[in-house]
């Protein structure tokens, strides 16, 4: 995985498909990923993409488990 500044604008992309967040019905995050950048997440601030980077791809039982410290 890497990230890709266009613009003013941050990026994370994994062999060259960007990522994009969904949500599913039951409100589950979901991350997919595009070729197109028009769907993709943009991240403006950069501390907030290395933020992202921690949590984005924790499973939902470390969520869970940090949840109830």
């Amino acid at each position: 995985m890497e990230e890709k500044k266009i613009g003013n604008y941050y990026y994370i992309m994994n062999d060259d498909l960007y990522l994009q967040l969904t949500f599913t019905k039951s409100g589950k995050r979901q991350i997919l990923w595009t070729d197109e950048i028009c769907k993709a997440m943009s991240i403006r601030s950069e501390s907030y993409l290395k933020w992202f980077m921690q949590e984005a791809f924790k499973t939902d039982e470390q969520i869970a488990k940090e949840r109830w410290k």
